[in-house]
C-alpha cells in the first residue's frame, strides 16, 4: 500500500472492498467470529449495482490495483447467476483507470464443474479454508450436525486441480495444530498450493474464548513457525506463507513507522448483503457492541464515500483507533512491524478501540515476528531503537 498521511483524509483510497453477498454459511465452525451465519439473507442484483456505483462513481478514492473479495459468509451459498450479472456489471461500470482482481474465500464444499468453469472465465482468486489434514480439520471446521467436512472440502479442491485452477489456503491454528508442524507443512506442500496463510484462533466476534489463552501458547506458536522456517527453507523455499513473509519483507523498512491496513481509514471497505457501509476490520461486518453500537456508518443506497468519512460515528470509531495506536507506539517493542494492533481483536477483547495488547498481538505478531528474527540471526534491537526496549519486557 503506497503511502499514507493519515492526518490528511484526502490521501485514503479503498485497496480491499470486501463484499458480503450473504452473511449465511453452510457450516458451523467452532471458532467461527461471524454473526447471523444461519440468516438465508442474499445480496440483491440492484443492490449490487449500487454497491458497484457507490465504489466507482468515485474513481480518485480507489487503488490503481483493487482487490474485491467476495466474503464474510459462505459465498458460493449464492447461485452462481448471481456471480455471472454482477461481474457483467462490474465490468460495464468500473474506471479504465482501475485494474480489479475478484476473489473468492470458500469452504469449497459447493464447487462444482460449472463454478470452476466460471471461476477460470472471469480468472477468479480463490482462497479455500481448510486447516490441515482431517484429524486437525475435522476437530473444528464441522457441519451443523457437527460432523467433519474434511473430505467434502477436498472434494473441492480436487476440482480445483483437476480443473487448473490455483488456489490458496487459510488454516486456523487451534491448541491441537502447534504439536503438527511438520504435518501440517507436507499436507500443504501435498495439495499443490503456493501461497498458505494461518490465523491464530482468536477472541474475536462472537467467538468469545480462544484455545490458545494458554500460559505456554507464545512459545508454542514461535516453536511451530520456527519449525516452517525449516521446513520450508530445506525442501521448497518457493511457497510462500503470509505470515512469515510478511515480517521478513517488513524488517528493511522497520525503522519506518507505518499503519497496518485495517487500521487506515477506507484502505478496507466492508460492505453487508444489506449495502451497509463500514471500514476498519472486516470482521465488524453484522458486529454490535454495547458502547460504540453498530458500525455502519451509511448505505450504498443513499452515502458515498465522502459521506461516510464525514459520519460522526465513523469520526468517533476513528479517534479511538487512533488513541489505540498511540498506545500500542509508547509500549510496544513491535509497534514497527505491526501497526498497531488489530482493531476488531482491541473491540472482542479489551472492549474498546482505544487499547494495546491482546491475544491476537501476542500470537500473530510477538510470536511469529520472534521465530523470524531467530531463524534470521537477529535480535530485536536490530529492527527498533534500543531506548525503545528499555524497561519494556521483550519476549525474544
Amino acid at each position: 500500500m503506497e503511502t499514507v498521511d493519515l492526518h490528511e483524509p484526502q490521501s485514503w483510497k479503498v485497496h480491499l472492498a470486501v463484499i458480503q453477498p450473504t452473511p449465511f454459511c453452510n457450516i458451523n465452525c467452532r471458532y467461527c467470529y461471524l454473526p447471523h451465519t444461519y440468516t438465508a439473507d442474499r445480496m440483491s442484483m440492484a443492490t449490487a449495482e449500487k454497491v458497484f456505483r457507490f465504489l466507482f462513481d468515485v474513481p480518485h478514492r480507489l487503488a490503481e490495483q483493487l482487490v474485491i473479495a467476495w466474503h464474510a459468509g459462505e459465498p458460493l451459498t449464492v447461485p452462481l447467476h448471481f456471480y455471472e450479472s454482477a461481474l457483467e456489471l462490474q465490468k460495464r461500470l468500473a474506471p479504465a483507470s482501475i485494474n480489479i482482481e475478484n476473489s473468492l474465500q470458500t469452504n469449497a464444499m459447493l464447487l462444482n464443474q460449472r463454478w470452476c468453469e466460471f471461476i477460470s472465465r472471469h480468472d477468479l482468486k480463490v482462497g479455500v479454508s481448510i486447516d490441515g489434514p482431517a484429524i486437525l480439520h475435522d476437530a473444528n471446521r464441522v457441519d451443523r450436525s457437527g460432523r467433519g467436512t474434511f473430505s467434502r472440502v477436498m472434494r473441492g479442491i480436487d476440482l480445483l486441480r483437476a480443473n487448473e485452477i490455483e488456489f490458496s489456503t487459510i488454516a486456523v491454528l487451534s491448541e491441537s495444530s502447534l504439536d503438527h508442524a511438520e504435518e501440517i507443512w507436507r499436507f500443504f506442500r501435498g495439495l499443490g498450493t503456493r501461497n498458505i496463510a494461518f490465523n491464530c484462533e482468536d477472541v474475536e466476534g462472537r467467538n468469545r474464548a480462544s484455545s490458545l489463552s494458554t500460559k505456554t501458547a507464545f512459545e508454542r506458536v514461535q516453536v511451530f513457525f520456527s519449525r516452517l522456517l525449516e521446513l520450508r527453507a530445506a525442501e521448497d523455499p518457493s511457497i510462500a506463507i503470509r505470515e512469515l513473509d510478511y515480517f521478513i519483507g517488513r524488517m528493511p523498512h522497520s525503522r519506518k513507522e507505518f499503519r497496518r491496513i485495517d487500521n487506515v481509514p477506507l484502505a478496507i471497505l466492508n460492505v453487508a448483503w444489506n449495502g451497509d457501509v463500514s471500514t476498519f476490520s472486516p470482521e465488524l461486518i453484522g458486529m454490535r457492541h454495547a458502547f460504540y453500537g453498530d458500525f455502519v456508518f451509511g448505505n450504498v443506497a443513499v452515502a458515498n464515500l465522502e459521506s461516510i468519512i464525514a459520519n460522526p460515528r465513523f469520526l468517533a470509531v476513528y479517534q479511538d483507533i487512533s488513541a489505540g495506536i498511540d498506545q500500542c507506539k509508547a509500549v510496544c517493542n513491535y509497534f514497527r512491524v505491526c501497526g498497531g494492533g488489530q482493531p476488531s481483536s482491541k473491540l472482542s477483547e479489551r472492549g474498546t478501540f482505544a487499547a494495546s495488547e491482546t491475544l491476537a498481538c501476542q500470537l500473530n505478531v510477538q510470536a511469529i515476528a520472534a521465530a523470524v528474527w531467530r531463524f534470521l540471526g537477529n535480535p530485536i534491537t536490530h529492527f527498533v531503537d534500543e531506548e525503545q526496549c528499555s524497561g519494556v519486557p521483550c519476549r525474544i
